[in-house]
């Protein structure tokens, strides 16, 4: 593997898998680039969903569920990735989706327009992942605390399974009334021992168990949370990161708090930088990015690809190359039709100079005749074949277009549906002309399903029409039908 960039602090590095060293932007832009952003930008949905559905199904359905579920606003545009658990366990696919709107991916701008790209935006939990090269059969909580982000990430034998939000620094030192730079210094000389603490500033020991109990119950709670699902006796290990210093007492307050008694707390290290582990995860994720079994990108800045390598040219390429070839057959076969016409016509006029070998000189004739009719059927066919390549060609712009209109027909209908409150059982899409969407809905809501109608008239449907099916306890389930 080669070199890769990491964005970090608006400061750039190169990795090769071993250092970190300073590049510049016009070094960097012969290297694979990536960042990470605050995970507190993500929006986070948990959820399951049928094992038998195809990738596009199942991309499909997730964004479907951010949109109905995750409170999207459809008036925004979201980047949107995901991770799937297939447990034997379970009938269904574990789904954990994640959307990020697009405005909060501005701070990586700059850097996008002075290289030209780049190619993997993550948020941090995930880049634990790269500590698990090889085989692992721990269960790890890694509680990651920044200044302005924190965390508990939790891996199950070296697997992303889930992770929870905590005070970041500069929310604790709200709190507990101190300084950044003084909580940070307190943390690392004192930590939570409270024989470290004089008498006069005991309060400030209570302030600081206080905010980092609450916070460490929550981290218990999705640890239970996650055991549910994917099976898991206890935690192993619980690992620090934290500017490359422990926090001494901590695990004190995990005890306390009913958690795993033999759990080993240790300080989080990668790459075997100890002082350096926060940043050297970061650029490990993205040197390894391609062999990582769990990995989420939402990069929006993606590299513009030459034109000869989008699928549309290699499509044309293709069918020129054909369209050539065939058409120099044609060329070949026509010329020597004729040259077989020139032939037939000097055995004619041989067979009249030479009537003793007239038998001989007709069969020839016979064969020559049967070789051209067979030629000529040849050349048909092929001509029939170039005709039906250059009418393949002439509908390839179309097929883009219908795409565009099918993602479109579902936008508007998504967007109604949000608009009007209403909920849909099931959205069946026919081609680009007609959808059917299944709307459960309370007698209260038949106004609502009648805005949703007018709605999508006003986005041009020349035709929509529903039917009323009067179920138990005042429901309605409204058969919607719009078609282009």
């Amino acid at each position: 593997m080669g070199k890769i960039v990491l964005i970090y602090k608006n400061k750039l590095f190169s990795y090769d898998g071993n250092k970190l060293d300073s590049i510049t932007v016009k070094e960097a832009k012969k290297y694979r680039v990536g960042a990470s952003f605050n995970s507190k930008k993500l929006i986070t949905l948990s959820f399951k969903l049928p094992k038998n559905l195809s990738k596009e199904q199942l991309s499909l359905q997730v964004e479907l569920k951010l949109y109905k579920d995750g409170g999207l606003n459809p008036n925004e545009n979201y980047k949107i990735d995901f991770v799937t658990y297939d447990l034997e366990s379970e009938r269904e696919l574990i789904v954990e989706a994640f959307a990020v709107a697009y405005e909060d991916l501005s701070e990586f701008e700059e850097y996008a327009k002075k290289i030209g790209y780049i190619d993997i935006l993550f948020p941090r939990f995930i880049a634990y992942a790269a500590i698990y090269e090889n085989i692992s059969h721990t269960n790890d909580l890694i509680v990651y605390l920044g200044e302005d982000e924190a965390f508990g990430a939790i891996y199950k034998e070296g697997k992303y399974i889930g992770y929870r939000i905590i005070d970041d620094l500069a929310t604790i030192s709200k709190k507990c009334g101190l300084e950044l730079a003084k909580l940070k210094s307190v943390l690392k000389e004192r930590g939570l021992v409270k024989e470290n603490y004089p008498l006069e500033e005991m309060h400030l020991y209570d302030a600081l168990v206080e905010v980092f109990s609450k916070n460490i119950e929550k981290l218990i709670y999705a640890v239970n949370f996650k055991r549910t699902y994917f099976g898991f006796d206890r935690i192993d290990r619980v690992l620090i990161d934290f500017e490359g210093s422990n926090i001494k007492g901590i695990e004190r307050i995990f005890y306390n708090l009913g958690f795993y008694e033999d759990a080993v707390f240790k300080l989080f290290e990668c790459c075997g930088k100890k002082e350096h582990s926060s940043l050297y995860v970061l650029a490990h994720y993205i040197y390894l990015y391609d062999n990582l079994p769990y990995r989420l990108n939402f990069s929006i800045f993606n590299r513009k690809k030459p034109f000869y390598k989008y699928e549309s040219f290699k499509i044309l390429a293709a069918f020129a190359t054909i369209l050539a070839l065939l058409g120099g057959t044609y060329i070949y076969l026509d010329q020597k039709v004729k040259r077989l016409d020139g032939m037939i016509e000097g055995k004619k006029r041989e067979l009249k100079e030479l009537e003793r070998k007239e038998k001989k000189f007709v069969e020839q004739i016979k064969g020559l005749k049967k070789e051209k009719k067979e030629l000529q059927t040849t050349a048909s066919k092929l001509r029939e074949s170039v005709d039906t390549l250059e009418n393949t060609l002439s509908f390839i712009p179309f097929i883009q277009q219908n795409r565009l209109e099918r993602e479109k027909f579902i936008n508007d209908i998504v967007e109604g549906l949000y608009r009007y409150g209403l909920k849909a059982d099931k959205i069946e899409q026919n081609g680009t002309k007609a959808v059917l969407v299944d709307i459960i809905s309370g007698s209260n809501q038949r106004e609502n399903i009648a805005s949703f109608m007018k709605f999508l008239y006003s986005k041009g449907y020349k035709r929509v029409d529903t039917k009323e099916i009067v179920g138990q306890e005042g429901l309605y389930k409204s058969v919607v039908r719009v078609q282009k």
